[in-house]
């Protein structure tokens, strides 16, 4: 999981690779309507995938987003998502 709220695009994502944390009342159409009315930081994007995932998938360009419809960000619990560690480089 990354830093960035939910959005269905990259169209308002920051381009000095801060995290997007624009957090508003989303209304979007498609796969995503069921989300409207809700808020974009409920939703966390999710970074490439896991071990069992197809290699388009494991790129750190593959999104996704959690936590699902009966979930918070306090008990998401997956057994497809894990972590990597990262540091800033001097």
């Amino acid at each position: 999981m990354v830093q960035d709220c939910f959005t269905n695009s990259y169209a308002d994502a920051p381009t000095d690779g801060s995290a997007y944390e624009n957090d508003i009342v989303l209304n979007i159409s498609g796969e995503f309507a069921f989300m409207n009315g809700t808020r974009s930081c409920a939703y966390r994007m999710v970074r490439g995938g896991d071990w069992g995932d197809s290699p388009r998938m494991i790129r750190s360009a593959s999104r996704n987003w959690l936590p699902g419809l009966n979930a918070t960000l306090q008990n998401y619990r997956s057994t497809g998502m894990g972590f990597r560690v990262a540091r800033t480089l001097d």
